[in-house]
């Protein structure tokens, strides 16, 4: 699977979970989408169930409480990293 469709996976999910799709691009933080913590658990275990891993602790933590600090493109990046390791 490359980046891309990683990409668009998440792009999907998000589409399913916010009302407002206006603010999802690549560059847009968890923070810029308004993600509470039911959003992001239910997009981690729709990736996890899709991709076939588990996110690690601290990237649960990091979305949680500093979502500013987690963007699109950054958690494509970390899955495909990690699926390709």
């Amino acid at each position: 699977m490359t980046r891309e469709d990683i990409k668009q996976l998440i792009f999907d999910r998000l589409g399913v979970i916010l009302v407002d799709k206006a603010e999802i691009h690549e560059n847009s933080s968890f923070e810029e989408l308004a993600l509470d913590e039911e959003d992001v658990e239910e997009l981690f275990s729709y990736l996890e169930t899709r991709l076939g891993f588990r996110f690690p602790d601290t990237i649960r933590q990091i979305a949680n409480r500093a979502p500013d600090h987690l963007s699109v493109s950054f958690l494509a990046d970390l899955i495909f990293a990690i699926r390709n390791d």
